[in-house]
């Protein structure tokens, strides 16, 4: 199950109505505490993030979320009343409590938000539930501007089970506005990635916001397939089968690299650590080969041969000629 901290989600649109939800939770505070659970549709925030991880696949349509079997916890934290996604680190935090209370696998946080002794706890206690969360790493503004939490978090001791999501694009650059750190853990697709609007229909959009969703629908299945992995466990081998940026890791930028489904779910390793980095390697030296033939011989032979026949064409020649001139002068 994937808590999906958000804006909540619409059903109103035929590719998120199928998406199987559960324990849904509106923690914005009064006055909304018991109204508007699925109120969106004047954002979508909520709900593209949601249709990135599960949305099922329908006919004619190219669109389907990565992890279309799983159930999503959509936990309402803000909608078009707010001005800042993020600025709410209270509400952001019974939101993280209220997920950890109903026992999901993966938090899902397409956000960013100051730090506070509360957000700091309830993060700390999703790492005691043995829950993996997965954070944006932000949208760049500025420059000088201050850490992002919960992402920094993933920097100090007793977070490894928080795994931060930087953006790339169709090329695997990673632009300018996503947020580079030295907690980063890899990256993922987000610019112009195609999700379902509020309603009807599909846009396209950027921002870690929806990188984030791809590593956390990727959670889901190694989950699903590695059941046994603890939290940090399937942190470090999301890290490690992640495709190299041609580049040593981690990096700023990169993290550990592209997220690769695929590898995450099948590779077999020791997932206690990450394994392995982007090193240059150092040379090999060429297998000893044996030496190669000798043609001497081979080609004496072929000079000689030629030599007697361009002989035996003069000859021939000579013989013709002489022919004829004896048949003239007679």
């Amino acid at each position: 199950m994937v808590a999906v901290i958000d804006s909540g989600i619409t059903k109103k649109h035929p590719q998120t109505a199928p998406i199987k939800t559960v324990g849904s939770r509106n923690v914005m505070g009064a006055p909304y505490a018991t109204d508007r659970l699925f109120d969106c549709e004047d954002y979508g925030h909520g709900t593209r993030v949601a249709a990135i991880i599960a949305s099922p696949a329908q006919e004619g349509v190219a669109f389907r979320g990565l992890a279309p079997a799983a159930t999503i916890m959509p936990i309402k934290y803000f909608d078009k009343d707010t001005q800042d996604i993020g600025n709410d680190s209270a509400a952001i935090a019974r939101g993280i409590n209220a997920a950890v209370k109903a026992g999901v696998d993966v938090i899902n946080l397409s956000l960013v938000t100051p730090d506070t002794p509360a957000l700091r706890a309830a993060v700390q206690a999703a790492g005691r539930a043995d829950i993996v969360v997965v954070s944006a790493s932000g949208n760049r503004q500025g420059d000088g501007e201050p850490p992002r939490y919960p992402a920094a978090y993933a920097a100090e001791e007793g977070f490894e089970h928080v795994l931060v999501v930087g953006a790339t694009d169709s090329a695997d650059m990673v632009p300018d506005t996503s947020v580079q750190g030295d907690y980063l853990g890899v990256v993922a697709p987000g610019v112009d990635i195609l999700a379902p609007t509020q309603i009807e229909g599909y846009a396209a959009l950027d921002g870690t916001s929806f990188a984030t969703p791809y590593v956390a629908a990727t959670v889901a299945l190694v989950q699903q397939t590695h059941p046994q992995l603890t939290a940090p466990e399937v942190v470090n081998r999301l890290k490690a089968t992640a495709d190299r940026p041609g580049k040593q890791v981690p990096d700023a930028a990169y993290g550990w690299g592209i997220i690769n489904p695929y590898r995450a779910i099948t590779a077999e390793r020791d997932d206690t650590g990450v394994a392995g980095t982007a090193d240059e390697l150092s040379p090999v030296a060429a297998p000893d080969l044996p030496p190669p033939p000798d043609h001497t011989l081979r080609n004496l032979g072929y000079a000689v041969g030629s030599g007697l026949l361009g002989l035996a064409l003069i000859v021939a020649i000579g013989t013709v000629a002489w022919r004829h001139t004896r048949e003239r002068e007679r």
